[in-house]
């Protein structure tokens, strides 16, 4: 069931009251209660033609859909600013040389909150786990006072990757990855530290 709400300005809210009441909850840390093909599949029976064009752009690359949506314009930035941050300041760990032009580089002291406990994991594992349940938290405030719009929907899309991706892991592979791109953020902040030196 689709509604439209035009709000001031004259620009078209759908809202997707049936959709969003039938989705199961999400919680964090619990298994995922439904595969996100299986997502995916409910969405396109419910959605408009250009939302299910938005969320297949947005599910298919995270990291190339600027302008598709603001909410999600607003998410990726937070995204990418915690992670350029995180490789950062990791790189600034490996080469003390470097620590005062990474803190400098930080965007507000919220995120440095996040990052440092990320930092001092015990594991590579445990570091995952810390990420992830910060991307979420950010999502569960980003979607104060949405409640049937299009927006809950990126946002539920969102919150089951981030499920399917801590179900990946296993204490060994799932360390394994995640130090490969710590590795990978760490070198990319080194280069641009160089460069701008």
């Amino acid at each position: 069931m689709k509604g439209e709400v035009v709000p001031r300005g004259g620009m078209v809210n759908r809202q997707y009251y049936y959709l969003i009441s039938f989705l199961p909850a999400l919680v964090f840390g619990t298994k995922t209660p439904l595969s996100f093909e299986s997502f995916r599949q409910t969405c396109e029976t419910h959605l408009s033609p250009k939302d299910n064009e938005i969320l297949k752009k947005i599910t298919a690359n995270e990291n190339n859909n600027a302008g598709l949506n603001r909410f999600y314009d607003e998410w990726h930035r937070w995204d990418l600013a915690i992670k350029k941050e995180l490789g950062g300041l990791r790189a600034a760990k490996m080469s003390p040389d470097n620590e005062s032009r990474s803190f400098q580089s930080s965007p507000d002291r919220d995120t440095r909150e996040i990052i440092y406990p990320i930092l001092s994991a015990n594991n590579p594992l445990e570091a995952e786990i810390l990420l992830e349940r910060a991307r979420w938290k950010h999502l569960d405030e980003m979607e104060l006072g949405i409640y049937f719009d299009f927006e809950k929907i990126i946002s539920y899309a969102l919150k089951l990757k981030i499920m399917e991706r801590l179900e990946s892991f296993d204490p060994v592979e799932g360390g394994i990855r995640f130090q490969e791109t710590l590795d990978a953020l760490s070198s990319t902040a080194a280069s641009q530290m160089s460069a701008e030196a």
